[in-house]
């Protein structure tokens, strides 16, 4: 072959050429070596970049998604707070239309949103959302709470503002101030009125409050007209002396036909006694003494069932009214400390009188003879008046007769013997009188104007 038969070796050649090809092999290496370390630097650059993409990225999502998420929360919880919002306004609308349809207050008390009565609304429903206001048991019981929670926060109690509805609670707790009454223990705690609220009496089915039992509890307001028939259909008892509730007493009392005793005493109420109260058929017991009540005495009030009536220390004028025979059962008649005025010749027989207190007022004319068949008649006082004339012989009649003041007046003449009498017989333990002078017997005590004062005390 040409190719092969003209081919030669050259040995000097081959030993230049061979060293060139190994040299430029290990270059070729070398260069691949750094081709590599480069690939491998880049290929961990291009890692680190996209983990820091990714990182980035996931960051991003999160956020966006979160703030989607906290969007949909935010639309989600007004939605609900709306539907709450919705629920609980109409609860208000309806407990309030039961509450003008019964007559337990009127529409337009509600008008105002810190009035005590629409505070109570919504304090009501809020405390009371399980209650079914078509069943007439749970309804009866709803006013009862509304109308005591209005009567809590009028006199000083703890004053209730709804301000906002969070999720599904209502804040109807925003207190505006404390609350001045003195025990207020269970109040709020159960929707029930009638377990366990301090001074709150129910009947025997724990269904209706029986009294309202709340004196010397530092209650200081007015009595607001939801202490009422249609609130309290089985009202006994209204207890709520020595506090210091004031204004007028509400003409609403008078539609408690239930009521059998008021004590209102030793508190700041002004204006007129409700000739309402003489719709209380049921009541023996009224005490209003010590208070700023002005007028006169209302005849409605001499009431054939009362035992006790004590209308002391007010500012009440005019006459005494004679009851036309009413008062039959009347064994504590109470009207000292008044300006009441005129003359007692119309008063009435009371059989069963124990204590008349007529002191400190402006009567006049003679002690009525009248007075002398009372047999029951304990202690009487008529001192610090205008009584003119004689002490009438009849006085002596009052076998059960233990104490007689008639000082401070302008009698005259002697103390009868019959008085004087009751005094040998240790019936009258205390007599006082106005003398000319001090004697040791009773029937020589003259009684004058100008002259000393006798008080004979047996024993």
């Amino acid at each position: 072959l040409p190719h092969v038969v003209n081919a030669s070796f050259d040995v000097e050649n081959y030993n230049k050429i061979v060293p060139l090809e190994k040299s430029e092999r290990s270059v070729a290496n070398v260069n691949n070596a750094d081709i590599q370390i480069r690939d491998g630097l880049r290929g961990k650059i291009i890692f680190v970049i996209s983990l820091m993409i990714s990182l980035v990225l996931a960051v991003a999502w999160a956020f966006i998604n979160g703030n989607a998420m906290n969007y949909y929360r935010s639309i989600s919880s007004e939605d609900a707070s709306s539907k709450f919002q919705d629920k609980f306004t109409g609860r208000i609308d309806q407990l309030k239309s039961i509450i003008i349809e019964k007559r337990v207050s009127n529409a337009e008390v509600f008008e105002h949103k810190s009035s005590p009565q629409y505070q109570s609304l919504t304090v009501i429903v809020s405390k009371t959302a399980s209650h079914d206001l078509n069943n007439p048991d749970e309804a009866t019981m709803m006013l009862q709470n509304y109308a005591l929670t209005t009567i809590y926060i009028a006199t000083g109690g703890k004053s209730f503002m709804r301000t906002n509805v969070l999720g599904n609670q209502i804040n109807s707790d925003y207190l505006l101030k404390d609350p001045s009454w003195k025990n207020q223990d269970g109040w709020f705690e159960s929707p029930s009125v009638c377990e366990d609220w301090y001074g709150i009496h129910c009947d025997s089915s724990g269904r209706y409050v029986t009294a309202i039992f709340l004196p010397s509890n530092k209650l200081d307001g007015t009595l607001p007209p939801e202490l009422n028939l249609m609130a309290f259909p089985r009202l006994e008892t209204l207890e709520l002396a020595n506090n210091s509730l004031r204004g007028s007493i509400p003409i609403s009392i008078g539609t408690l036909f239930f009521l059998k005793r008021i004590w209102l005493s030793s508190n700041n109420f002004d204006g007129n006694i409700p000739s309402s109260l003489g719709n209380l058929r049921n009541l023996d017991h009224l005490d209003l003494s010590n208070n700023l009540l002005r007028g006169t005495i209302p005849d409605s009030i001499y009431l054939d069932g009362l035992e006790k009536l004590s209308l002391s220390n007010n500012i009440l004028t005019g006459r005494i009214p004679h009851g036309n025979n009413a008062l039959k059962k009347l064994r504590y008649l109470y009207l000292s400390d008044n300006a009441l005025s005129g003359e007692v010749q119309d008063i009435c027989v009371y059989t069963y009188l124990v204590d008349l207190d007529l002191s400190h007022n402006e009567l006049s004319g003679s002690i009525p003879t009248k007075l002398g068949t009372m047999p029951n008649l304990k202690n009487m006082n008529l001192d610090h008046n205008y009584f003119t004339g004689n002490v009438p012989s009849e006085l002596g009649r009052l076998v059960s007769l233990e104490k007689l003041d008639v000082s401070f007046n302008e009698l005259s003449g002697i103390v009868p013997s019959a008085v004087c009498s009751l005094i040998s017989n240790e019936k009258l333990a205390v007599l006082t009188a106005d003398c000319n002078a001090v004697v040791e017997q009773c029937s020589l005590c003259s009684i004058s104007t100008n002259g000393y004062r006798m008080t004979m005390v047996v024993p």
